[in-house]
């Protein structure tokens, strides 16, 4: 059982900052540790910030006041768009309170107990984020973090990273080493705990960002024991493995190796991270989908075009789709596209053709009473569509769009829109739409609004994973 613990600021209540004049109103917990309670809070406009709580009279030695002084004089110099924003601090008799930037999307720890575990893909991502912090952190500022963790990483409205809490943080001078033992015990650096002769520098973070690329790859952290002891143990040893079902590719594998090595000199730099094989591909579309999808989510209707019907026919070869904006398409399996709009005296052909491996397509507008040879045949199979399937629902104020690509899901099919918006198109006749890159999703099942979710997401996130190769 966890010990009982009582609230440092009552939840309502109101602090004032005596050099600005401004109210902050306290809202809830949002978490608390041996010295401190952070809160979110309020001022008069609405504004919303973290307010981090220390009682003073737990710092009861010069040690642990110096340490404190530190965290503030280090944190308040930072501006970074990948480190929490320190605004200001203040004291009263019993308190002193420092003003946080407030990353509405919770703590990364958080985000993986829920997903258990994060695709390649997004891993990259979120690395190559904390990369921008750690560059800045190290090459700007000279500021080692030595407690770099799941625990103090942050995600933003925009479910942009954030670094946060900088109370073990240490300005080192050129040349110099700490030697004091100090951090969360799964990252710990081995030179921090059995190397206090030569003492430790900006190579524990990288230590420490290779234990959290595994974590999030694999779900638990790579040196796990209940007791810490053994945690100690297996860091000396550096002794871990890869869960023989991970898929972790052999890339990703070597990368996390190249980091994880006993002897900090031969760990790869900042610079070699981010030009390393794993970390320079690019995100693609469905990554960052799932990032967004992961996150905080607006339920809306698209106000941009999407699909009302889609059906396969042998008839006409190909997947036959109707869109809000009035327009009947053909989706074949040459990946080229025929559309066109009811009443309407020309139509729409996206051809497509492959060079140096990228997808290159060509839009051709052709009237209907002077249909080119080689359309000939598409265009008929069109027209036996627009006859045999039409539809009442459609708004004269969107830009049309187009299918660009279809994949096979169990009960389905999945269709992008060349706007960027994906369809979830189940056979039961359930559309899963998800556009604004992940941030916004909606869902009808043909003739009525579908209530958006946690286990609808989580379906929607469990398909696009199969997609995010």
């Amino acid at each position: 059982m966890s010990k009982k613990f009582s609230l440092f600021i009552p939840i309502g209540k109101e602090i004032c900052d005596p050099n600005y004049l401004t109210v902050y109103t306290v809202r809830s917990l949002l978490g608390r540790g041996a010295f401190a309670q952070c809160y979110l809070a309020t001022i008069e406009n609405g504004e919303e910030y973290a307010i981090k709580v220390v009682k003073l009279s737990e710092i009861k030695n010069t040690k642990l006041r110096e340490k404190l002084d530190s965290e503030i004089s280090i944190h308040q110099s930072l501006n970074s768009p990948h480190i929490v924003k320190m605004y200001r601090s203040f004291r009263d008799s019993e308190f002193l309170y420092m003003v946080l930037e407030y990353c509405k999307n919770g703590g990364m720890d958080a985000l993986l107990k829920r997903h258990k575990s994060f695709s390649e893909q997004q891993v990259r991502v979120f690395t190559t984020q904390i990369l921008d912090a750690l560059e800045y952190l190290h090459e700007a500022k000279q500021v080692v973090h030595r407690d770099l963790k799941l625990g103090n990483l942050f995600l933003d409205n925009n479910n942009n990273i954030k670094l946060g809490d900088f109370g073990l943080a240490a300005v080192i001078k050129e040349g110099q080493k700490k030697r004091t033992i100090c951090g969360t015990p799964n990252y710990i650096a081995p030179e921090v705990l059995f190397d206090k002769d030569n003492g430790h520098s900006f190579e524990v973070d990288i230590w420490s960002l290779g234990v959290i690329i595994y974590t999030l790859l694999v779900g638990v952290p790579p040196f796990q024991k209940k007791d810490v002891k053994e945690i100690y143990k297996m860091i000396e040893a550096n002794s871990y493995i890869f869960p023989k079902d991970s898929n972790i590719s052999q890339e990703c594998k070597q990368l996390i190796s190249s980091i994880l090595t006993t002897n900090p000199m031969e760990r790869p730099t900042l610079t070699e991270l981010r030009r390393s094989r794993f970390l320079s591909r690019k995100e693609t579309m469905f990554a960052k989908i799932l990032r967004n999808l992961g996150s905080s989510v607006t339920a809306e209707r698209p106000n941009i075009d999407y699909l009302v019907f889609s059906i396969p026919l042998s008839k006409i070869k190909g997947v036959g789709y109707i869109l809000i904006s009035g327009y009947h398409g053909i989706y074949f399996s040459d990946h080229s596209n025929i559309l066109s709009k009811v009443g309407v005296q020309t139509f729409t052909y996206i051809g497509v053709r492959i060079d140096n491996n990228r997808k290159i397509l060509r839009k051709e507008e052709h009237a209907t009473g002077k249909v080119p040879e080689h359309l000939v045949d598409k265009y008929e199979r069109l027209k036996y569509f627009i006859r045999n399937f039409k539809s009442n629902k459609w708004k004269e104020d969107v830009e049309a769009s187009f299918i660009v690509r279809i994949k096979r899901m169990e009960n389905g099919l999945i269709h992008g829109l060349w706007n960027n918006l994906i369809v979830l198109d189940y056979n039961d006749g359930l559309k899963i739409m998800v556009y604004d890159e992940g941030r916004k999703i909606w869902a009808t099942d043909g003739d009525k609004d579908i209530p958006v979710t946690k286990s609808l997401i989580k379906q929607c996130i469990g398909v696009l994973k199969t997609q995010d190769k």
